[in-house]
Parts: structure tokens; sequence; C-alpha cells
């Protein structure tokens, strides 16, 4: 059980789960004793905006993010199953997942990001989020290499 001193944050994209890094941060948490901490970001559906819509009904953005919520819910049960001694704590924001993850990380002990690895990424590469989380996290980030 977390003491709440000690605090690993993860990006996490429930709508594409990637093992290597929920397994990462849940296994980092555990060894720290430390709450764990995934953050989610999330945009409103591309129909939902456009020039002729001047606002998002208060009801529609609320029903989004309750299932913005399910779906991250139902993406980490597998992983609290596996490791139930870890404390969750989950964060599903209306922000860029750069900015969210910054923010979430704020006094974290680590920041645990993925990066995509495969015929279809160039080597060496990162993509923008984890280009911006190295560059402006304030704790050290661990990049778990996926093949999702």
């Amino acid at each position: 059980m977390a003491d709440g001193s000690a605090q690993v944050v993860a990006g996490f994209d429930a709508h594409r789960p990637v093992d290597e890094v929920a397994d990462f941060a849940f296994a980092a948490a555990e060894a720290r004793g430390a709450l764990l901490r995934v953050a989610q970001a999330w945009a409103f559906p591309a129909e939902a905006v456009s020039s002729r819509t001047l606002f998002v009904a208060g009801e529609d953005r609320a029903t989004w993010e309750d299932q913005e919520v399910l779906y991250l819910s139902d993406a980490l049960r597998a992983w609290q199953e596996k490791y139930p001694e870890v404390t969750v704590r989950t964060d599903v924001v209306l922000l860029h997942p750069a900015l969210a993850l910054l923010n979430a990380s704020e006094g974290a002990d680590l920041l645990v990001v993925g990066r995509r690895t495969g015929s279809q990424t160039a080597e060496g590469r990162v993509g923008p989020v984890t280009h911006a989380v190295l560059h402006h996290s304030r704790c050290p980030v661990v990049v778990v290499p996926h093949g999702g």
C-alpha cells in the first residue's frame, strides 16, 4: 500500500492500452511503495467540434468524460488484479496529452511514458508527447518501448 509520499505517474491511452507501459508503471509503483497516478487525456469527438458548433453542452461533455473514465477503468482492471498492493488514482482530463502528463507529474518521483517501435517507426524517434515530457518534466522520465 502506498504511504502517500512516493508517486509514480503513467501516461495512458485506454483506447490503445500498452501492456509494456502498464506493467512497468505498476511494477515501479509497487517497488517504491508508491501511489500510481494514471493520466489519460481526452478530446471532444471530431463530430462534436466544427465551425458550425458554437458550444458543447455540459451534458454531452459529462457523457464523453464518463465514457473515458469507464474505458480507463476497464483497461486498468487486469493490472490492478496483478498488482493488488498498488494504490491507483486516475486523472481523466480534457487537455493535450503532454500538458496532462506534465501537470500530473508535478511533485512525482517518476513519469512513465511509452514509445512505439517497429517497422513503421523511425529509429531513435519519439512522438510529440514523449518529446515534450522529456524536455519539460521536473522529475525523472522512463520511456518504455512497445510494439503497439
